[in-house]
């Protein structure tokens, strides 16, 4: 079954690429997946537990691992409600944010498919049978590596577009902008569910025990580190499209370039989303070498 799941994905994911190419829009496969993974890592994030001395009761570790679990039976449904309005938010927040932004109509307001997608998506992860899905996607790697794959194609592609908006606009602000814009569209969702994680689960004030510099530097260590990527890959495409080619002293042309520049950039987000990581997890040596180590 799995090897199914994994061939259907693939020729879908490829056929997309052939498709749209690495422009600016995005096809429904890409979507999907994206909002698929959204939704499985809003569920499988490490649940942070605040400074305590005490260590929980086997009881209550399992009620943690269940917080983001909208069936499960040891949480009330305040709790479950909460879980799925915060599943939407973190879903369409980013993307609405960076469309006003830009002054452009957000994805939720172009039609219901947006909207069928994701909760098609949420039911699959949160409300299947036997918890059939998520547990498919917990337990294979080779299908990680086609949603991760999608999802980074799908998030390369927005960077495109933000990246399009600001072209030709060479001023700091704009640059800056363009950047922040950039980390959002990849990342919002990531960073939205880190701060809710430890706001509401670990507490500011637990959060804020040790040396308050240190913490900062701690957060910008783990913003850069998740996303050099992105800054790097968004200042690369936004120079070489700013450039003349003329100007270069290999005269390449203008379209090559930039091709080369985008499949180099969607290589850094491959990496960053851990997308080539697990594609050599998968190679034959490695798993034999990994399974002799075990």
């Amino acid at each position: 079954m799995n090897s199914v799941l994994v061939a259907m994905g693939l020729v879908l994911v490829v056929n997309d690429l052939a498709f749209y190419g690495l422009g600016t829009a995005n096809g429904r496969t890409v979507s999907f997946l994206d909002s698929l993974l959204n939704c499985y890592e809003f569920r499988a994030q490490q649940v942070l537990t605040p400074v305590s001395a005490t260590v929980p009761s086997p009881g209550r570790v399992a009620r943690r691992n269940s917080l983001y679990h909208i069936t499960s039976s040891q949480l009330p449904l305040w709790w479950r409600i909460r879980t799925l309005v915060l599943s939407f938010v973190l879903k369409f927040g980013s993307s609405t944010f960076v469309s006003v932004c830009l002054w452009r109509r957000p994805v939720v307001f172009k039609g219901p498919r947006h909207f069928v997608s994701f909760f098609l998506c949420l039911l699959l992860i949160q409300f299947f049978p036997g918890d059939w899905a998520f547990q498919k996607i917990r337990g294979s790697p080779a299908l990680q590596l086609v949603i991760r794959g999608g999802t980074t194609l799908y998030k390369f592609r927005k960077t495109m577009f933000v990246v399009e908006v600001f072209r030709g606009k060479a001023a700091t602000s704009s640059v800056v902008s363009m950047v922040g814009l950039a980390v959002v569209t990849v990342d919002g969702n990531g960073l939205a569910r880190n701060v809710e994680n430890v706001l509401c689960n670990r507490g500011l004030a637990a959060s804020c025990q040790t040396d308050i510099y240190l913490e900062l530097l701690r957060a910008i260590s783990f913003f850069w580190q998740r996303n050099w990527s992105v800054v790097l890959t968004t200042v690369m495409l936004w120079t070489i499209q700013s450039l003349n080619p003329q100007d270069l002293p290999f005269h390449p042309g203008a379209s090559e370039l930039l091709n080369v520049v985008k499949v180099f950039g969607l290589v850094l987000l491959l990496h960053r989303n851990k997308v080539l990581e697990l594609t050599l997890f998968l190679l034959p040596h490695q798993r034999t070498r990994k399974a002799k180590t075990v």
